[in-house]
């Protein structure tokens, strides 16, 4: 996987997926992904001319564009970056670039350069940390938090910007024959609620089929809009309806967003764990995830919005959130039948135990179908199976063993998209790197 293919993955695990409520059974909420990790600057190494600053002992001078911005627009502007990134494909009109070599430059570090003020992509990333980690001492929160947070805050910003722009005449967000988004959303989360849906949509100025086809359109922008932003209007307006036992809850928090105050708990943070792993358990087993929910006292409205508050609130609050999750995970997982009992850090150190062992008994050609069985979902993402294999390298560098990092790195060639080298001399930049 390439550079630019990293980045995008990254910026698309910190965005997440916005649930598409339009659907009659509502989904489970978002779960926190593990939050990227930051390590301290560096003191400067030398001071190239005009505005710089050092990441990891490397000085680099200050990109144009970014200096004197507040907090906010600074956030504002990265996060806009990275939108575009993630939404590469839609550029239209970026040059064609080459590198010293004459090779052909990612699409995404064109943008970088033409645009945003940056010389390459390594720049870039050490510019986001340096930046974050500054920011975060500004405001008292560690680097994660205080990313995960304002970032938050400029993604509803960017997706607010993209509604009004979609809402004129023709755009994925104009009225369906008469019919807003809005009061399309609040009509289904009354339905939802239990209210007769004849006299909703009669009170509304409506039949049933002048209903059926403004449902089905909507539901066609929300499928077919890849930016997410058709969703995103729904999902707030529809909890904006305060429809249920915690639609107060729910409105409260689509209104005020991440950046401001979300309100009480409508459940505690562990009961909305153990709500989402039974749900799993019993998607796993071939049940009805709604039976759980009545077992709950719950319905499927009350869980969508539930699920709006916690996920605003774990944008919030993102490292505290994260681990509390993994631990209540692990509990329910262990209690409904679908885990190990293992914390996700417990079960790391569990299956990178087993990856070296391998690697050090001669069955270094075990250990991809080990890590397929144990994870199915990723046996076809390289990407991940090869975190495991650089993760284990990395604990070969860091003990000295150079025996059981010459066996896994001929595995970790096969898992690489963007290397042009021979094997043997790929193995032997890698073990320079680990070791040297």
């Amino acid at each position: 996987m390439g550079f630019f293919n990293k980045v995008k993955q990254k910026a698309q695990q910190a965005v997440g997926q916005m649930p598409n409520l339009a659907q009659q059974e509502q989904p489970t909420p978002l779960q926190p992904e593990a939050p990227p990790q930051y390590a301290a600057p560096s003191a400067p190494s030398q001071e190239p001319a005009g505005p710089s600053f050092t990441w990891n002992g490397d000085t680099y001078a200050l990109p144009q564009g970014w200096d004197g911005l507040s907090i906010d627009e600074w956030f504002f502007k990265f996060e806009t970056l990275r939108d575009r990134m993630m939404h590469i494909d839609d550029e239209r009109g970026l040059p064609m670039m080459t590198d010293e070599d004459g090779d052909a430059l990612d699409p995404e570090e064109v943008l970088l350069i033409t645009e945003f003020g940056f010389r390459t992509g390594g720049e870039y990333e050490a510019y986001r940390n340096w930046s974050v980690h500054n920011w975060a001492q500004q405001t008292g929160e560690s680097p994660t938090d205080c990313e995960f947070r304002m970032g938050g805050i400029a993604r509803e910003r960017i997706m607010a910007e993209k509604a009004g722009a979609m809402s004129g005449a023709g755009g994925a967000l104009s009225d369906v024959e008469g019919v807003s988004c809005e009061a399309w959303a609040q009509i289904q989360a009354q339905i939802a609620g239990g209210a007769d849906h004849l006299a909703l949509i009669a009170a509304a100025g409506m039949d049933q089929p002048k209903w059926d086809r403004v449902s089905a359109e909507w539901n066609t922008r929300m499928s077919t809009d890849t930016t997410g932003t058709v969703a995103t209007a729904y999902a707030n307006a529809f909890a904006g309806g305060a429809v249920g036992q915690y639609g107060g809850a729910a409105a409260q928090a689509a209104s005020q967003g991440i950046g401001g105050d979300v309100g009480a708990e409508p459940i505690p943070f562990e009961l909305f764990v153990e709500i989402s792993e039974a749900q799993s358990a019993a998607g796993q087993r071939g049940e009805d995830a709604s039976a759980v929910l009545a077992s709950f006292g719950m319905s499927p409205l009350d869980w969508s919005n539930v699920g709006m508050y916690w996920n605003k609130r774990l944008a919030q609050e993102a490292t505290k959130y994260h681990q509390l999750y993994t631990e209540y995970s692990a509990k329910y997982q262990a209690k409904y039948g679908t885990g190990d009992g293992l914390t996700t850090d417990q079960r790391e150190e569990k299956i990178l135990g087993q990856v070296l062992s391998m690697a050090g008994a001669g069955q270094a050609a075990q250990i991809l179908p080990y890590l397929r069985e144990y994870f199915p979902d990723d046996a076809h993402d390289t990407d991940a199976l090869d975190w495991w294999l650089d993760k284990a390298c990395d604990m070969c560098g860091e003990s000295g063993d150079r025996a059981r990092a010459q066996a896994l790195l001929p595995h970790r060639y096969g898992l690489q998209d963007d290397v042009d080298e021979p094997l043997e001399q790929w193995v032997a930049s890698e073990m320079e790197s680990l070791f040297d």
